[in-house]
């Protein structure tokens, strides 16, 4: 077999592992999901403004801090790379 061979002669060889452009994300690619998640945050928080706080400004207040705190937490939570 082939492979097995070819795998032990690299690490043997120090020439392991092979550099490739496999994996790597753009700066594009990194930046979209927190846009996304910054525009889903201000669309909620305006949201709740309008319906729920309109005439309220502390409520309204603290609707808005918990708000981006949840929203925060749910993106370090959930983000794929650290």
């Amino acid at each position: 077999m082939l492979a097995p061979r070819l795998a032990e002669a690299l690490v043997r060889d120090h020439r392991w592992p092979i550099p490739t452009d496999r994996g790597k994300t753009s700066a594009m690619a990194r930046t979209l999901p927190v846009v996304i998640w910054v525009v889903a945050m201000a669309v909620m928080i305006i949201a709740v403004d309008i319906v729920f706080f309109r005439h309220h400004f502390w409520p309204r207040l603290a609707a808005n801090i918990g708000i981006v705190l949840l929203v925060g937490a749910f993106y370090f939570r959930f983000r794929a790379d650290l």
